[in-house]
Parts: structure tokens; sequence; C-alpha cells
């Protein structure tokens, strides 16, 4: 079914303002013991699924993202985000992998709503590839509700892999999702303050705790010491990103602006409709030479994978000013003080 979807971005005014360590024998492996544990050499670009271990793996030689599926709950958590230049490991402990909310309920990669269906690898154009994850929930009748599609892709010669999820609404009622946050994993200590946050332009410095990033494309993190970092990166068209590090201790994510931001922002399912996701990702760099990562490692991959000047023609066409004050909710030419809602219906 082809992936349709309707945010409705509400501004707002504030008025008020995981446990475990993963196995590390599964993450710090040499390349001959990743041959050993899973039948092949790292080269180039791979995914798949060890069932002896039920670990999915996604990787290429740069980097590696390792997720366990956990045989309890059946839900899914990283357990590996690995530089292979470097061997640093960004991953601290099981991660919830993603938290939206439905209604009442909290839903994760691994607090038990949502339990595994399937998997499936998929070869893209180019030598990309998919690692597809599929999770659902159901009632106390085991109806299915919901499936919730996971999207991993990696590509040749790039430290990077982009992830996204889609929504399958099988109830019987239009339902509403809040609070998503696409990428949410236990990250590298900030240990001592030795993590430098910068945004896109390398000018604007933030301090750690950091919640926000409206008019941030990227978040970028540096490990002076370790001559290291990563870039955090957020695919929303325009405010509709938020990124939040260690708010929670040890906690990244990426999304969209939850209920209580400026910009609270939902996805609308439709019965029997799917919806997605703007796409996220995290690239990982080697070397002190911050420039270098934005415009040759990143632009690489922009320059590559992104159809941005399309995306900027387009999306004029795709975006509604409401009046809501209004029963008939009227289209406005222009933005007001009476325009409460903006509407989107775009193919992020």
């Amino acid at each position: 079914m082809k992936a349709k979807h309707l945010l409705l971005i509400i501004p707002i005014i504030l008025l008020a303002s995981c446990s475990g360590k993963s196995d590390n024998s599964l993450k710090s492996l040499t390349q001959e013991e990743f041959r050993k544990l899973h039948g092949f050499k790292p080269v180039g670009v791979y995914a798949g699924f060890n069932a002896k271990l039920s670990l999915f793996y996604i990787g290429n030689g740069l980097l590696e993202r390792l997720i366990i599926l956990d045989k309890d709950s059946r839900g899914i958590s990283t357990v590996g985000y690995i530089n292979r230049t470097s061997e640093l490991d960004y991953i601290t402990a099981p991660s919830d992998e993603f938290q939206f909310q439905i209604g009442n309920v909290l839903f994760s990669g691994k607090n038990g709503q949502l339990t595994y269906l399937s998997h499936e690898i998929v070869n893209l154009p180019g030598g990309a590839r998919q690692l597809k994850i599929v999770l659902q929930h159901k009632d106390s009748e085991e109806r299915v509700l919901l499936k919730v599609y996971i999207k991993y892709e990696i590509y040749p010669n790039n430290a990077l892999i982009r992830k996204w999820l889609e929504f399958e609404n099988l109830s019987d009622s239009a339902i509403t999702v809040e609070n998503l946050q696409i990428e949410r994993l236990s990250w590298f200590e900030n240990a001592q303050n030795k993590l430098k946050l910068y945004g896109y332009s390398l000018d604007q410095n933030y301090a750690i705790p950091f919640s926000g990033g409206a008019d941030e494309p990227i978040i970028l993190g540096f490990l002076n010491e370790r001559g290291e970092g990563f870039i955090l990166g957020n695919e929303a068209p325009g405010v509709l990103k938020h990124f939040d590090l260690y708010t929670l201790k040890n906690t990244i994510s990426i999304g969209l602006p939850p209920k209580e931001d400026n910009w609270a922002t939902e996805i609308r399912v439709p019965i029997g409709e799917t919806s997605a996701s703007p796409k996220t990702f995290i690239m990982l760099f080697t070397g002190s030479d911050l420039q270098k990562a934005l415009k040759e490692g990143l632009g690489r991959f922009v320059n590559q994978y992104f159809n941005v000047f399309a995306k900027l023609r387009e999306l004029s066409q795709y975006v509604y000013l409401m009046d809501v004050t209004s029963e008939a909710k009227v289209l406005k030419e222009k933005p007001g003080e009476e325009v409460k809602l903006v509407c989107i219906n775009y193919d992020w």
C-alpha cells in the first residue's frame, strides 16, 4: 500500500515548562570474529538476521548497527551502533528504538505493546540495502489493530544509516500518532563534558542537555579527545524537526515536535491507510575537520540520495493554512493571527 499521511501541526503556548548493559560480545568484533559468527566477512553493503542470536545486523564496513530481537517481549532494541574505522560503539544499553503515543497508550520498540511479526531484506538500486522489521499491536481478543514498519537503509561508501517508520491502521477508527520519536537510542555518555554539540553552520555551540532544533537539519556531536563524532539528521520539513540529547541520561532522540512544544505535531492515520514518518539518519565520522565531515561526508550523501530542489518546488503545493475559528475551516491565502492550524499532505 502506498504510504500516505496527513500531518496536523498545532502551535500552542507552553503553559509549563534502560536499564542493563548490552552484551559487548555482540558488538566489538573483529572482521574475522564477525565472519565466524555470521558466516561471511563484513565487506560491502550487508544486512541480515542471525537466528541463533536473535540479532539483526546492517552495515557497510564503515559502520554497523546491531538490533536484538527480545525473546520475551518479542520487541526490538538496538544494542550496537559502531564506527568500524575507530571501533567506537555509541550504544551504552539496549535502546527503546523509537517511541510514540496513541491516545493514552505509549509504544516503543521494547515495552511490550508491539510484538515481532516478520522481517525482510530488500536490495535497492545503486547497491543500497534495506532492512524492514514489522511489529504489530493486538487487542485483548487477539485482533491486529496496528502494524508498524521500521525501515533501515544502508548505502555504499557512506557511514550513515537512514531510518523511518510507517503506521498501518487496521482498527475500526482513525488514529493519531503523537510525541513521535523516530529514533530513540541509549547513546554514548557525555562524561566530563567531553562532547561538543553544533548546528549545521558550526558557529552555534549548543549546551547539553539539548532539546529543540526546529531550524536545524542536523545536530553534530564531536568528541574532541577521540577526534571523531556523529551527525544526527532529521528530514522533516521546516519547523517540524525536533532533537533531544541527554534530557534523559545517556538518551538521544530524533523526531517530530512533542505535544508541549511550540509546534506540536501529530500524524493522522485513516482507517485502512498507511502513513509514513519523515526519514532520519545518523552518520558517524572520524577526524577533527568538522567542515570536511559536513561537506564531503554528509554533502556526498545528500547529493546522491536527496532530491532537494524538486522537494522545495513541490512542497508549496501541499501546504494549506486553515482558519479553524470557522466551522468550514476555510483556506487562507496567507497566515494571520486567526490561523491556528497548518495541514500538510506530502510524500516525504
